[in-house]
């Protein structure tokens, strides 16, 4: 009768960041279709010019997102029923700013997001530029670990480990940040 032990390895990896990565969120509604637009492109076109005043190249500054939405509200009339109507359209644009790590520039970016005309929400991570030897290390460490697992249950069964059978590699993308 074959045996067959499952285990699953998770796997950890340290390294110091090298790349500041800012995400930035727009928003603007408007009852006037064009204006949320135009409005957003402005805020866009403000934090671009800015970053270039830094030294920042263009291509610093991505959009990952842009959406316009029919906005509405719920509301109840007169005799109870519930109803919806119209507010306006939003826009949404994230974009997302990205920069190798140099802490003097951050303030003079964050000091940007702050006193320019833009009004936005933003967050700040600290990442790797290239996370591929980041996520080598990460399934080094959880094939280790899995490895340990294995053998710690096979000698206390009273088995011997054989040969691997399979492995199940599920991951889809691995996003390397830093956990401050």
């Amino acid at each position: 009768m074959e045996k067959t032990i499952k285990v699953i390895g998770t796997g950890t990896a340290e390294s110091r960041p090298d790349t500041i990565e800012i995400s930035v969120d727009f928003e603007t509604l408007s009852t006037i279709y064009e204006t949320p637009m135009n409005v957003n492109n402005r805020k866009v076109h403000v934090l671009s010019e800015g970053l270039q005043a830094l030294g920042l190249p263009k291509s610093a500054a991505k959009t990952g997102q842009y959406r316009i939405e029919r906005t509405t509200e719920s509301y109840q009339d007169a005799n109870k029923n519930h109803r919806s109507r119209f507010v306006g359209y939003t826009t949404r644009q994230a974009m997302t700013l990205r920069f190798d790590l140099d802490l003097a520039l951050l303030n003079k970016v964050l000091s940007l997001l702050a006193t320019c005309e833009i009004d936005t929400d933003f967050q700040i991570r600290f990442t790797l530029k290239d996370p591929q030897a980041m996520q080598e290390e990460i399934l080094r460490s959880a094939a280790i670990r899995a490895k340990r697992q294995a053998t710690i249950l096979a000698e206390t069964s009273g088995c011997q480990l054989g040969e691997l059978l399979s492995i199940d590699y599920s991951w889809s993308k691995i996003n390397v940040y830093s956990n401050m």
